[in-house]
């Protein structure tokens, strides 16, 4: 098969940004990637790449008879190259082309000097965690991810999140063009880090502040219940007392190259 894995380019996004979507099944309410907007961050990050622009993630596609069918990113971190998606059309799994890509994605760790690959991979996903293991990658930590729904919520009594009008004007700004955004505020003598993901989402994106159930609460009475919230990174047996609406757990690997 005429099979080529080569860089992204910045013509094909909307081709790719599908095939995203659809790889990413259930898993995708958990990735910036749940909001059309959020194709402009695809984008953009195609075009830093391509430009040299102070670019800190790679993607790249694997293209048969002039068809994207997999794609995977890498995010260059200081000490290893974190590989942050993969995916493949379910029409074409079990071909070959996983392996296909992770061999490339060796080369591409060696090519920036990394001699460790690390990912995530969600314990559900059964089929991809017995794939890494097969592939030399082992655990190294366990986190939980949890979607909350706020029903009935009596916010009044609780502190609220100390934010810039600006600052939050700006981040709601953001989040309606690309879809995404950060946002940091305090509570009480606390910092706290929000992203926000499709108008719909409040990801707290800091593991010590994730275990802390007042700020979680405290979260809460500012955005007024309308939203859901994804809590990363907390030790997988906290008590969450609110309604979960789902729970994952999120596992660590990693191989030395």
């Amino acid at each position: 098969m005429n099979t080529i894995i080569r860089y992204a380019d910045i013509c094909e996004v909307g081709e790719l940004f599908k095939l995203i979507q659809s790889s990413f099944d259930k898993y995708i309410e958990f990735t910036p990637y749940i909001s059309p907007q959020s194709i402009n961050i695809l984008e953009k990050e195609i075009l830093n790449f391509k430009n040299m622009n102070n670019y800190e993630k790679i993607w790249k596609v694997v293209s048969l008879k002039n068809k994207i069918i997999g794609f995977y990113c890498l995010k260059i971190l200081p000490d290893y190259i974190f590989l942050n998606y993969i995916g493949i059309d379910i029409e074409y799994r079990s071909l070959g082309f996983g392996n296909a890509m992770l061999a490339d994605i060796e080369k591409e760790a060696k090519s920036v000097g990394k001699n460790i690959i690390e990912l995530d991979v969600f314990r559900s996903n059964e089929t991809a965690y017995r794939w890494y293991k097969n592939k030399g990658f082992n655990e190294s930590s366990i986190k939980s991810m949890n979607l909350i729904k706020i029903f009935d919520q009596d916010v009044s009594i609780y502190n609220c999140v100390k934010l810039d009008d600006l600052t939050l004007a700006n981040a709601i700004s953001e989040e309606n063009r690309i879809g995404y955004s950060f946002l940091s505020g305090t509570i009480g003598n606390k910092s706290i880090t929000y992203a926000l993901i499709g108008n719909k989402y409040v990801k707290i994106v800091k593991p010590e502040v994730v275990s802390d159930l007042g700020i979680i609460r405290d979260s809460i009475s500012f955005f007024n219940n309308s939203r859901e919230y994804i809590l990363f990174g907390s030790d997988p047996n906290l008590k969450i007392p609110f309604s979960i609406k789902r729970k994952e757990i999120l596992i660590r690997m990693k191989k030395n190259n």
